[in-house]
């Protein structure tokens, strides 16, 4: 049994959640403190409710650092004497008569709940104010005013509440304070009782005490005793203690086990433990870690309800071992300078968001950037690095970054990786790559290790740009760019420019070959460029630095050419082109394929952003503003249709028929939190239009979502009717390229060898979409490993 009470009290002094509701009671006090005054009662589970509102109520105000048995003495004795029936414990935000070292005021808070847990009549309050005077005017807001209020206090105390430098009018104050509640005073034996009852019953201030009628109603300030075993107690006597050494286990005849249990266990009051290591003495102070550690996780904006094992993080922390010196070290920024969570943006609604259409995600300072690399831990095998499709030394970059040596950073992002300006603002790397393999964010939670591509985007916008220095004798497959001149003979026809086909263009151009790209748009990008909305991804400024590095490297672009229409792939074996990589992505948006698709309101999201980049803003403005518009299916794709609608004044709707949406967390959240509205197992099974031919209902069914079959099955006599003005298809796209011999899934993808990225075709290799949905950085990784297959294939003629 007592094994079991044991593991409980840690379970609650590590309960990250616990320690943030803490967190919210203070700030919410905090901000009373300019204001009226306040007291916030933190809620007790096994509180009995007051028997009469006219009985009698105990306010012990005090500032626990840590509660001791002598504090319980006092309590117990006023309540059985004076009949109190709920005891409050008061902690002020701040001390006005002295600051308060030792415990954090969130862990003074939790030791007196865990104190006061089997014990229906205590409660725990947080003050805004220090004066007596404020207390009881936040209490009487909250309590009936018929109650007897009684304040516990010791004599010292008393003396500070006479005392008139507390005071701009001391009569009237006093007045007030006395007339509206009384006091009870313990004797403790060593508080000069003479001197201070001789001080009491001075003229200026004898109206208010009665002394020599201690115990009639009608009395003020009432004295009473506690036993006398507790009379040297004091909580600065057991901080000494333990600072000094001495046997904790003794304090157990002086401090409530509870509160023994988390000194105990977070090492308060403890001094900093010493270690040598190589001649080099090292000081770890096991509870400034910890305090230090929830206030990191404070100014993260960690939810509550994350699941952080903080007992763990701490015994890491605190141990003699690289990972622990590397958190030790992060830990030692200060939390106020933590920058914010770049994913986390303020609350939206749609009446601010219409015609707003900007870039939204908060963005890094230069020195904030540097703070957040300082979060590091410079793992010795970097899980982040690990995860990178292109491989990035993220570690090494952070280390420079961190020291604010910029430069070779960014020459190392630029060499490696010319389309480094898109990647930072749309790789999935919290979900899928370097930071959800973070070691903090393994430790912390999701978006909380830290924001490698905020780190990385912000010195790539925000540094000025300086030539590369380029050197012409790297080998072929060198990791670096080199510029282009003298290319040799094989020249290689790439078709797409999305991704895929811009890492393939640049990299053989690395090797020294010629790369030719075929754009059947107007414009390079692929969907990047033609099919994310600005307030996601704004990519003029982008591309025009990626056309820069296209026409210095000598690649040359070919737009408004598609490949077996206006040019076929043997025509361009035939004009001298040694091999052909195939990039065309997913051109072939899907429908539903049901009665209606025909009418003119039901569209693709392609079309959509088509008219976007052809007709502009405006357009669209007067198109769908106060328009329903129903978005179907609820991917990532689904989520970007329905918050760029909600920008253009129009009333998105997103319908699906599975169980869960299918995007990304943080992009279902968006949405949601933006105003967009969802209609979760429904499935639509007809388009109706009015005598014009235009749409005005959908005939919607509900579904049934068998996770087995990963199904959605029609629920029979569930039909029903939806307004709609527009219908907008987001369920994806196929690939639209068919040619003789070329092997192909039954989706339409083209079939690779993994490795080489090579088609059934000679000399053809194909990648990104193309071949697998995926995403940019995967699309990246194929046109890369097919530069190089190419390369060493020629490399063997």
């Amino acid at each position: 049994m007592e094994a079991v009470k044991k593991e409980t009290l840690s379970q609650e002094i590590y309960n990250f959640a616990t320690l943030a509701a803490l967190r919210e009671a203070v700030l919410k006090v905090a901000e009373a403190s300019d204001k009226d005054p306040l007291i916030y009662i933190l809620p007790n589970a096994r509180r009995i409710p007051l028997k009469s509102p006219t009985g009698q109520i105990g306010i012990f105000p005090a500032s626990f650092n840590p509660l001791t048995l002598a504090h319980v003495a006092v309590i117990e004795e006023a309540r059985k004497i004076f009949s109190l029936e709920e005891i409050i414990l008061i902690l002020d935000i701040k001390n006005i008569d002295k600051d308060i070292f030792g415990a954090s005021l969130e862990d003074r808070l939790l030791m007196l709940q865990l104190f006061i847990t089997p014990f229906p009549y205590y409660r725990i309050g947080l003050a805004s104010h220090g004066l007596f005077l404020h207390k009881l005017q936040a209490l009487k807001r909250i309590y009936p005013e018929s109650l007897g209020f009684n304040f516990i206090v010791g004599y010292d105390t008393i003396a500070r509440v006479l005392d008139n430098k507390y005071y701009a009018d001391r009569e009237r104050a006093l007045d007030d304070l006395f007339s509206q509640s009384r006091f009870l005073v313990a004797n403790r034996y060593d508080k000069g009782e003479k001197e201070i009852e001789e001080w009491l019953t001075r003229k200026e201030n004898k109206r208010f005490t009665c002394l020599p009628c201690r115990h009639r109603q009608g009395d003020r300030i009432i004295p009473f005793n506690i036993p006398s075993r507790y009379a040297f107690i004091t909580s600065t006597y057991i901080r000494d203690w333990i600072k000094e050494g001495k046997p904790i286990t003794e304090l157990a005849q002086w401090v409530p086990e509870e509160v023994l249990s988390f000194i105990q266990q977070t090492g308060l009051y403890h001094l900093p433990l010493l270690i040598e290591r190589e001649g080099e003495k090292i000081t770890i102070d096991r509870y400034d870690l910890r305090i230090r550690l929830i206030h990191h996780l404070f100014a993260l904006n960690i939810p509550a309800n994350q699941n952080i094992d903080l007992k763990k993080l701490i015994e890491i922390a605190t141990s003699d071992t690289p990972l622990g010196e590397q958190i030790r070290k992060m830990l030692a920024i200060p939390s106020h300078c933590l920058p914010p969570r770049p994913y986390v943006a303020a609350p939206s609604n749609g009446a601010t968001l219409l015609g707003n259409f900007s870039y939204n995600k908060i963005s890094y300072s230069l020195p904030q950037a540097l703070v957040e690399a300082q979060r590091c831990l410079q793992c010795p095998e970097p899980p982040c690095q690990r995860a990178c499709p292109d491989n990035i030394p993220i570690k090494q970059l952070l280390e420079k970054i961190s020291k604010g040596e910029f430069k070779e950073p960014i020459d190392c992002l630029r060499q490696r990786h010319p389309l480094a300006g898109m990647t930072e603002y749309l790789c999935q790397t919290q979900e899928n790559y370097c930071e959800a393999h973070c070691l903090l964010a393994t430790l912390l939670g999701l978006n909380h290790g830290v924001a490698i591509q905020e780190v990385l985007k912000t010195i790539l916008t925000k540094v000025s740009r300086e030539p590369l220095a380029v050197s012409s004798t790297e080998p072929a497959g060198s990791s670096l760019l080199t510029a282009y001149s003298s290319p040799l003979t094989p020249k290689i026809a790439i078709v797409g420019s999305g991704p895929a086909g811009l890492a393939a263009a640049f990299a053989l151009a690395r090797m020294g070959y010629q790369a030719h790209i075929y754009e059947r748009k107007d414009k390079i990008g692929g969907i990047p460029r033609h099919e994310i909305p600005p307030f996601r991804f704004q990519p003029q400024q982008v591309f025009e630095g990626i056309e820069e590095e296209l026409e210095s490297q000598g690649i040359e672009v070919f737009t408004n050419i598609v490949i077996e229409k206006d040019k076929g792939l043997k025509e361009l074996l035939r004009e001298g082109y040694r091999a052909i990589f195939l990039a065309t992505g997913l051109i072939k948006p899907l429908r539903l394929n049901i009665p209606g698709e025909g009418l003119p309101q039901v569209i693709t999201s392609v079309d959509l952003f088509t008219l976007y980049h052809q007709q502009g803003l405006d357009y669209l403005l007067d198109r769908f503003s106060a328009k329903r518009v129903i978005i179907t299916d609820s991917g990532n794709t689904a989520m970007d249709t329905s918050r760029f609608l909600l920008r253009l004044g129009a009333e998105p709707i997103i319908i699906h028929w599975r169980a869960h949406p299918r995007a990304l967390l943080k992009e279902t959240w968006a949405a949601q939190r933006e105003g967009v509205k969802f209609l979760h197992l429904c499935r639509p099974i007809r388009f109706i239009g009015d005598d014009a031919g235009n749409l005005k209902y959908i005939l919607v069914i509900r579904t049934e979502y068998d996770s087995q079959t990963q199904q959605d099955n029609p629920i029979p006599g569930s039909e029903f009717i939806l307004r709609a003005d527009y219908v907008v298809h987001a369920i994806g796209s196929l690939p639209d390229l068919v040619l003789p011999g070329l092997n192909l899934t039954p989706e339409g993808h083209v079939i690779v060898e993994p490795e080489t990225m090579a088609t059934s075709l000679d000399g053809v290799f194909a990648g990104g979409d193309l071949v697998e949905k995926g995403n940019i950085s995967t699309a990246i990784r194929d046109g890369k490993r097919a530069a190089h297959s190419i390369a060493s294939i020629l490399a063997k003629e």
